[in-house]
């Protein structure tokens, strides 16, 4: 099969920085979207974007999110990245339109009402660069959003660039821990087939992506969807040589024994390259699809349970490939020691995936 982002442009650091001003020159608009919620990456994107000049119109979207029944640790960051971003807002000149958080029954359905306010409202615009920051977003929330621009760049409206940015650090993710599950589900806008009740495959394979701390979503997910496979992605190379090795043995009672996981299942990809994920994931699709076709339909699964930075390789193959995404939303988070948690931050990397605009055409 082509893939569409066979060649890409990804970026780290300073290189982020060297991508903003090749896509938005002076004169031109530029959108940036965020969530605002009590992780501390979610300003460092922002931060370095209104150091930058000023380009012919500049729109800060930021989204609200919900706290959740926390009031410890998680609150505390909360109320500090609310004065941040007060100051931020008062000191740069840009318009900021700041976007309440839906109500909804299913939280899987959140981002898909916010992606629809976001278009009727003309907050994403059809030119210049749109810099969406998913660092402090998640899944249920960025999937809709950086879809909806996609499908509107295959339709035909959309003829901007679109970077999505993530302040990575692995160490912070794993200080974060989920509090609590709602029901299990398919992220609204990538059900492909994939209902709340049940799916319309024969054959139902499920790739997950493999992270610290997720062992109640996985069993919560597995249940869900009772798959015919499992092909865990696992990361390697990743910054911790034995990170796989670890993940494998914090859940080897899961993936080993409840879920009996063939050895040979196991797919590893790139920590820091979210375009291996996609390439992965791609190809699994397309090899299962090939070789059960005989037996009937065949369905690829896939769910986030890792960084941002992956979660963006995995949103870029379902796209592509009409794979549905699963997902558990927490009630809320519970953060141990914030002191430890703002005491990793000077391990944090932005990272830029540029998926649509100049570079494409």
């Amino acid at each position: 099969m082509t893939l569409h982002w066979k060649d890409y442009v990804l970026a780290y650091d300073e290189d982020v920085i060297t991508h903003w001003h090749q896509a938005c020159p002076d004169d031109r608009p530029a959108t940036f979207v965020l969530g605002a919620g009590f992780d501390p990456r979610a300003l460092v994107g922002l931060t370095k974007f209104l150091n930058l000049p000023k380009p012919g119109r500049l729109t800060i979207v930021v989204l609200e999110l919900p706290e959740g029944p926390h009031r410890g640790e998680a609150h505390e960051l909360a109320k500090i990245n609310r004065g941040v971003l007060q100051n931020l807002e008062r000191g740069s000149g840009a318009t900021f339109r700041h976007v309440p958080f839906p109500d909804v029954a299913d939280r899987l359905h959140a981002g898909l009402a916010i992606s629809r306010q976001l278009h009727r409202e003309t907050l994403i615009p059809h030119d210049g660069l749109v810099v969406v920051d998913i660092s402090a977003l998640p899944s249920s929330i960025f999937f809709p959003i950086i879809g909806s621009v996609l499908a509107q760049a295959d339709e035909g409206p959309f003829a901007g660039d679109l970077q999505v940015l993530v302040c990575e650090n692995p160490e912070i993710d794993r200080l974060i821990l989920d509090e609590g599950s709602a029901d299990p589900g398919p992220i609204a806008g990538f059900n492909k087939g994939l209902t709340q009740e049940a799916s319309t495959a024969a054959i139902k394979v499920w790739a997950p992506i493999i992270g610290e701390n997720q062992g109640p979503a996985l069993d919560a997910l597995f249940g869900y969807l009772t798959p015919d496979e499992i092909c865990p992605v696992l990361p390697f190379p990743a910054r911790n040589p034995r990170r796989a090795d670890d993940l494998v043995m914090e859940h080897r009672d899961l993936l080993l024994g409840r879920m009996e996981v063939e050895p040979g299942n196991f797919i590893y990809a790139h920590e820091t390259n979210p375009f291996d994920v996609y390439r992965r994931l791609a190809d699994l699709s397309d090899r299962y699809r090939t070789a059960l076709a005989p037996l009937g339909d065949a369905m690829v699964v896939v769910s986030v349970h890792a960084s941002k930075l992956l979660s963006i390789g995995v949103l870029l193959a379902a796209w592509e490939c009409n794979l549905p995404v699963v997902s558990v939303s927490p009630s809320g988070y519970v953060i141990e020691n914030a002191g430890a948690l703002l005491g990793e931050s000077e391990h944090n990397r932005l990272a830029s995936a540029w998926l649509l605009g100049e570079p494409y055409r």
